[in-house]
């Protein structure tokens, strides 16, 4: 059985669904307010939020990182 772009964005798209539904179900049985002080700031969010906002952080300074390396690998490449 051969494997095609459309077949692996299915499964690509069920994944990203049964991953969004058990981090749905984490958020709300962690609904009890942590208060968080950072610099300047303090507020106060849900456990489930925080862990949630957490981890969308580290993925954004993980592709701002990844994306550094990609343009000096291309820099590299043209020389």
């Amino acid at each position: 059985m051969t494997k095609s772009r459309v077949g692996s964005t299915w499964i690509g798209l069920i994944a990203a669904a049964l991953i969004g539904v058990v981090l749905l179900i984490f958020i709300l049985q962690n609904l009890e307010n942590q208060q968080v002080e950072m610099l300047f700031w303090s507020f106060s969010l849900p456990v489930g939020i925080l862990v949630l906002l957490s981890v969308i952080a580290g993925a954004l300074v993980m592709a701002l990182v990844g994306g550094v390396r990609i343009i000096q690998l291309r820099h590299a490449a043209k020389r």
